[in-house]
């Protein structure tokens, strides 16, 4: 009796510390991604002279793995600025990009509270001509070294300025190093 109430109370011991880690797990990457998206809005801001950002709450990824298995398929290096994608396009990232793919309809769950001059898009939906800013989700590397994040501008459901920008980890912070043209 004694060696069964061990087994449950080692159980419950063990399922506690699962519970504890995957939360973990969870926010560890909810932060890796802000740490990411602050640098991105900043250099966004930046490149389009814009004091403020219209955020869409949509993430969806895919547009990174299509263009990553195209240029698998030509056997082809993406067209990168000042940079050798080859370190990012590599055979062996293919189940790791595959895996980080989200739902076409899933939704960021962060707290703008962490970004400058960043706005939802839910609450201007009643605005004409307002552009909106499409991110996606960043998809990484194995070794989390690489980043790469798809954009794209959106007014009244037309979109343009499409793009894939690579960010490399330098000493725990991330610096944009290329731009991929994701067609």
């Amino acid at each position: 009796m004694k060696m069964l109430k061990v087994h449950l109370a080692n159980r419950k011991i063990t399922f506690i510390i699962i519970l504890i880690m995957s939360l973990t797990s969870c926010h560890a990457n909810d932060n890796k991604d802000v740490t990411l998206l602050k640098v991105f809005f900043e250099n966004y801001k930046k490149a389009h002279r814009k004091d403020s950002i219209f955020f869409k709450l949509n993430n969806y990824n895919g547009e990174i793995f299509k263009c990553y298995k195209s240029h698998l398929k030509l056997k082809k290096q993406p067209y990168g600025l000042g940079f050798p994608l080859n370190k990012i396009f590599l055979k062996k990232e293919y189940d790791n990009f595959y895996k980080q793919i989200v739902d076409s309809i899933s939704s960021w769950n962060i707290d703008l509270i962490h970004f400058k001059d960043v706005y939802l898009q839910k609450k201007y939906l009643e605005r004409e001509n307002l552009m909106f800013l499409y991110v996606s989700k960043p998809v990484y590397t194995i070794d989390e070294k690489y980043a790469l994040i798809y954009y794209r501008n959106e007014v009244e459901g037309v979109y343009f300025i499409s793009s894939i920008e690579v960010y490399e980890n330098k000493n725990n912070s991330w610096e944009k190093v290329s731009k991929i043209s994701p067609y």
